[in-house]
């Protein structure tokens, strides 16, 4: 199942590759605490 959602994904947004989506997935699985500001570090 999640390999269709992952698809899903890569479609609707364009990517080319599946690996793209997979960080959007992983950013919006940590509820934006994956993602780092070039301040805070």
């Amino acid at each position: 199942m999640l390999g269709m959602i992952i698809r899903t994904i890569q479609e609707i947004m364009g990517h080319k590759d599946v690996s793209t989506s997979m960080i959007y997935t992983h950013v919006l699985n940590n509820g934006g605490h994956g993602v780092k500001s070039p301040v805070d570090i």
